[in-house]
């Protein structure tokens, strides 16, 4: 518990100093912005914490006054980086302080939406890209898997992250692609979430051979995996 109050404090404080004290959110520079939204966006950051508190619905409140302030001044200074931290924290805002039974689809759409802002002031910026594709794929409420690869296949740097969600948005639209370089002696290497998407499109692309009696390719899947 005392570890827990000494990471709010500390939160808390670092926020203050990006506040400059006593200045107002809403007149911060497009910079101070940045470093705030960054600062309160974070896993370890003060939304996220005080979600699973007794006083969650007035940081549920807050949390959603701050993306408005960013969104307002996003478009104020035409900034597709504050557009961008808009976007991807009302998808935490989804996670954080929507439970299994609320409406989740609102500010997931409304993720999208800001995530598309970006995108019309910058149509190449890699972070929009992946934040909305990421989406697309990983949130069942607005899904749509066609669209995600389509954005995906235009990012410029195919990292381990992108392939993963390619991967994974073509397993689950019934696309299965056998990789025979993909190396399990790098094992330690690998990220583990690329790993269990790696096993998890051999296992399906093994039911659809067997499916179809294709015993030879499923041998090399087989070889391949074990």
């Amino acid at each position: 518990m005392n570890c827990v109050i000494y990471n709010l404090n500390r939160m808390n404080s670092i926020i203050g100093n990006i506040l400059g004290l006593k200045k107002k959110i809403d007149s911060l520079s497009e910079t101070d912005l940045i470093n705030y939204a960054e600062s309160v966006l974070m896993g370890t950051g003060i939304y996220a914490s005080y979600s699973m508190t007794d006083d969650w619905p007035i940081w549920e409140k807050k949390m959603q006054e701050d993306l408005l302030i960013f969104e307002q001044n996003a478009k104020k200074y035409s900034s597709p980086k504050l557009f961008t931290l808009t976007g991807k924290g009302w998808e935490l805002f989804s996670i954080w302080y929507r439970r299994k039974n609320q409406d989740k689809t609102t500010p997931l759409k409304r993720a999208i939406f800001i995530l598309n802002e970006a995108l019309k002031i910058d149509p190449n910026n890699e972070e929009a890209n992946i934040a909305l594709a990421s989406i697309l794929i990983e949130k069942k409420q607005v899904r749509d898997l066609n669209y995600a690869l389509s954005i995906l296949e235009q990012v410029q740097n195919k990292s381990i992250n992108v392939q993963e969600l390619m991967s994974k948005a073509k397993r689950w639209s019934g696309e299965i692609e056998f990789e025979p370089d993909f190396d399990y002696a790098s094992i330690q290497l690998i990220p583990l979430g690329a790993l269990r998407e790696e096993r998890k499109k051999c296992r399906a692309l093994i039911q659809n051979l067997r499916k179809e009696k294709k015993n030879e390719e499923m041998a090399k899947v087989l070889e391949h995996i074990y």
